[in-house]
């Protein structure tokens, strides 16, 4: 089986954190496990993760304010929450930071299956789009570059 990406859980319950490893290995995906903020953030910036799962509540940290700080450093990673004391407030402001999901513990493994998924396919439409509006950008400071190009086509190989 092709490893679907790789995940880091960022959670300090060590059971629920082993769980959720297990469930998202057993589907396919490489996963890592951080048991507090600070652990969470060294291992996000020295590593290329596809996606990050983080507890709201940390002893060390608030989730929320850790997926604003990793979002601002530009890593590319889609985020879930996850938490066993949801707000209406707090989902929305997760959801409105770019948080892909927010899951009430405890979830069935299918849920958190399926939340990976889909936050993982819209990391990528995104990146997609940014990488096509950069190619955009490029294409609209070179003058006269679509003119080349056109140019090449019509004569054919140089050379």
């Amino acid at each position: 089986m092709a490893v679907q990406g790789r995940v880091l859980i960022i959670e300090d319950d060590p059971l629920f954190a082993a769980s959720c490893a297990d469930i998202l290995s057993a589907a396919g995906y490489s996963a890592v496990v951080a048991h507090g903020g600070d652990e969470g953030v060294r291992l996000a910036l020295g590593e290329e993760f596809d996606l990050i799962i983080t507890d709201l509540r940390l002893p060390d940290a608030d989730g929320l304010e850790l997926v604003k700080a990793l979002m601002a450093k530009g890593r590319g990673s889609a985020f879930i929450m996850i938490t066993g004391h949801p707000t209406l407030s707090v989902a929305v402001e997760a959801m409105r930071s770019g948080v892909s999901a927010f899951l009430e513990k405890p979830f069935p493994p299918e849920e958190l299956v399926e939340a990976a998924g889909r936050a993982l396919e819209e990391a990528r439409s995104r990146r997609g789009l940014r990488i096509d509006a950069d190619l955009v950008r490029e294409i609209l400071r070179e003058p006269g570059r679509a003119e080349n190009e056109d140019r090449e086509e019509k004569s054919g190989p140089q050379g």
